[in-house]
């Protein structure tokens, strides 16, 4: 049987990664507010819905829903768009109009 060396975690995934201590508290305020805007999109929106509100295509809002847009977003980028999805409240999408939007846009109407 060989012998395998484990090594404590320091609590926090991106130090253990090798980020900064400065970058691993920013990457995982980033985690946090992804984590939050997913919860308000749960509870509140679907998909197309979100984006539509949020000004992003559904790949994107995945994109940002995944985790895998961490290191490109800024905080304050994820704090509007927690604070958009949190203060609006969606009462259904239009589907696209030929005369208003773009083939394939769907509008969304949203009410405070």
């Amino acid at each position: 049987m060989k012998n395998v060396t484990v090594t404590r975690g320091s609590g926090n995934i991106w130090r253990d990664l090798g980020f900064s201590k400065e970058e691993a508290e920013k990457m995982t305020t980033k985690a946090r507010l992804t984590l939050e805007i997913t919860k308000v999109i749960e509870e509140r929106w679907n998909r197309g819905e979100a984006a539509a509100a949020l000004g992003l295509t559904e790949p994107e809002l995945d994109i940002l829903l995944s985790g895998r847009g961490l290191r490109t977003i800024t905080v304050e980028r994820l704090n509007e768009h927690l604070s958009r999805l949190s203060r609006l409240r969606c009462c259904g999408v239009e589907g696209s109009d030929s005369r208003h939007s773009r083939q394939g846009e769907s509008r969304v109407k949203i009410t405070r």
